[in-house]
């Protein structure tokens, strides 16, 4: 089923989409942003989260998080909160690693929901793998705002979950529910058991490429 979803946030390692320019950047140890050109990575929709999302300029984003056992989360109070996801991508060679990526914007929210859907039509026939993505290209899109840029992505192939996306990545809330009477709860994320082996060792191959 399609994610009930939709300006993207800044994580401690991040990987933004910028509407108003159609350009993916990523931002380094010093905080500065670096565009990023050409994007091949793992998006692992398998564990993406959804909920409450407000981005406002100088402040940390701010979300609350739908019930990791399936629910929306109820509107929090104040303007600006839109349907959001939050995603962890994947490229050691492009991104220097895990990165999250996050979003409320409609145009970036439809290219997400497109690119899941896909995912979930593939998804049987790639038990416990993860999809490579690409950027194929963006398009205008003429709205009340003027000109703003959908991205356009695709599943290149599947392979096997890398090492560096075994442990489950903790999304969390930070934002109180409307008549919560203490903060809101950590959520969002879907408890995974731990692996019952040892995690699997990075294929040679696929960090050449990723």
């Amino acid at each position: 089923m399609p994610l009930n979803i939709g300006s993207s946030g800044e994580a401690a390692n991040y990987l933004k989409f910028n509407a108003k320019s159609g350009r993916l950047a990523i931002n380094d140890a010093e905080g500065d942003q670096i565009e990023i050109a050409n994007l091949t990575a793992i998006f692992d929709l398998e564990r993406i989260v959804t909920g409450w999302l407000r981005f406002r300029e100088g402040q940390a984003p701010e979300r609350l998080l739908d019930h990791p056992n399936g629910g929306s989360a109820p509107r929090p109070e104040g303007e600006g909160f839109k349907r959001g996801f939050v995603l962890q991508v994947y490229s050691r060679n492009a991104l220097g690693g895990v990165r999250e990526m996050s979003g409320n914007s409609l145009h970036l929210c439809n290219a997400v929901n497109a690119l899941y859907a896909d995912w979930e039509a593939g998804r049987d026939e790639h038990r416990g793998q993860v999809p490579v993505v690409v950027l194929d290209s963006v398009q205008p899109m003429k709205d009340r705002y003027g000109t703003n840029y959908r991205p356009v992505f695709r599943i290149t192939k599947w392979v096997e979950r890398p090492a560096d996306l075994v442990e489950v990545v903790a999304v969390e809330s930070n934002v109180q529910a409307p008549g919560a009477r203490t903060s809101a709860p950590s959520g969002g994320q879907k408890p995974v058991a731990p692996p019952s082996q040892s995690p699997p060792q990075a294929d040679p191959m696929m960090s050449s490429e990723f």
